[in-house]
Parts: C-alpha cells; structure tokens; sequence
C-alpha cells in the first residue's frame, strides 16, 4: 500500500537535500482536531510545515511546497524517501524536536520563539502560521488531558515505576505551560490582532472567540459566539467551555 508521497526539499544556503513525506488523503486512517485549529492526521500535521531548518547549516527558510520532485513512496520504503536525500524527514520534522517529552515540546516553544526574531520581516500572513503554530507548541503541553491515580495500579493500566514516571512527567509539562504563561498570553494577544483582520468570516470570528477564551476573557468569547450568525458544534463547545471558566485547549473531534 502506498501510504505517502515523497518529496524532496534543497536547502538555498548549503543545496542539502532534505526528503520530505506526506500523507495521501486515502490513507488516513485516524484523525484529530483541536480548538485551536491544530489536526493530526495518523499522528502527523495535516498540514504540511511551512518553515524548515536545514540539518546542515541551519539556515531557517520557508518551505517552497513544490511538488514536482513528488514521487511515489511504497510501505516497505517510508524511511528511505528518496536515495539521494542526504537527510531524512525525521531530521527536520518540527525542527528534529521529540515532542514525546517535555524537553523536547521546551525545544519547539523556543524555536519558534527564535523563529519569530530570525525570520523577519514576514508578511502578516507568515507571522499568522508562526504564531499559530507557537500556539500550538505551547498548548501541546497541556493537550493530553489524562490525569495518573493510584487506582492505574491496581487495576493494570500501570505498574508502578510507569506510573510514577508517567505521573512526573505530567506534572513536569504543566509547570512548563505556567512557566511559559507570559509568552503564551502575549502571543495569543497578537494573534486575535491579526484574526481581526478577517473577522467577517464566521470561521475566523469562531477562531478569534477560541483565542479570547484561551487568553482568559470569557465575556468577550460569549459575546462573539452571540453575534455569529450559525452555530456549530466547535462553536458550541467553546461556548461550554467558556461559561465552565476553562480556558485550556481541548478536543473536537477524534
């Protein structure tokens, strides 16, 4: 079964060739969507990363999304994308960051922090995909909503060093999300400037009503979600959510 479609990406500062992956439509066998905009797709973004960091040189530059150096990718041969690729996708997906961990979700937080500095200046359109996806990072922090109990061990979900790591690590991921609260406020702050922008489309208006409730104003998501001319059930969600006081992402479907 062909399950990807390979592609390959040359870096413009070294001429590193980067072998890329995506999934074809026909493939995708799970998926999930959050309320704040991010899907995964077989455990992969939907949507293709939009800045790349060359393993190389690491020269940060725009993913051009060309697709004429596609070509098929079997089953047997995911990890061998292409054989002249110098640098397989794991080397660059989400910046070689293993987000299975706290340290690595930090890692990602702080490259689109430095991201946000490095790559200016951008189009509002670009700082929108940067800041969404630093949203993104930053909310994967707190995106697994599963709590550890005691009873985990007694009825063999865990045993007891499993759980105990487990439950540590848990806690260690949301004292990061505190710790990055600051950033994550200023961030969504500058995010409903630029959905403003736009704000005439529901689907935009029901994003920037999700942002107002993330940041913690409750009174204005309500009062956004009342001048929206349908309802859905994402937006009836956050409206729930926001009458509950809970300002954390959450999962909409999946």
């Amino acid at each position: 079964m062909r399950s990807f479609i390979g592609f390959e990406i040359v870096c413009p500062n070294c001429a590193a060739k980067l072998a890329g992956k995506r999934l074809k439509t026909d493939s995708i066998s799970f998926s999930e969507l959050y309320s704040d905009g991010k899907m995964l797709c077989n455990g992969l973004l939907s949507t293709e990363q939009k800045v790349v960091i060359c393993p190389s040189c690491s020269h940060a530059f725009w993913n051009p999304n060309k697709t004429d150096t596609d070509f098929s990718l079997s089953g047997d041969a995911q990890e061998i994308l292409s054989e002249n690729a110098v640098y397989q996708f794991s080397n660059w997906y989400l910046f070689g960051c293993d987000t299975t961990h706290s340290e690595g979700k930090r890692a990602l937080i702080e490259r689109y922090q430095d991201l946000l500095i490095l790559l200016k200046p951008y189009s509002s359109e670009q700082e929108m995909i940067l800041r969404k996806e630093l949203l993104w990072a930053i909310n994967d922090l707190v995106r697994e909503k599963r709590q550890y109990h005691l009873s985990d061990i007694f009825n063999g979900k865990f045993n007891f060093f499993s759980w105990r790591n487990e439950r540590k690590e848990w806690f260690r991921q949301h004292f990061l999300f505190a710790k990055f609260g600051l950033l994550h406020v200023s961030n969504i702050k500058r995010l409903i400037e630029l959905t403003r922008i736009s704000e005439e489309k529901d689907i935009n208006r029901a994003f920037l009503a999700e942002l107002y409730r993330e940041k913690g104003n409750f009174t204005k998501t309500i009062q956004l979600i009342g001048e929206l001319s349908r309802s859905t059930h994402y937006v009836s969600m956050i409206l729930e959510k926001a009458k509950s006081g809970n300002s954390f992402v959450f999962k909409v479907a999946g």
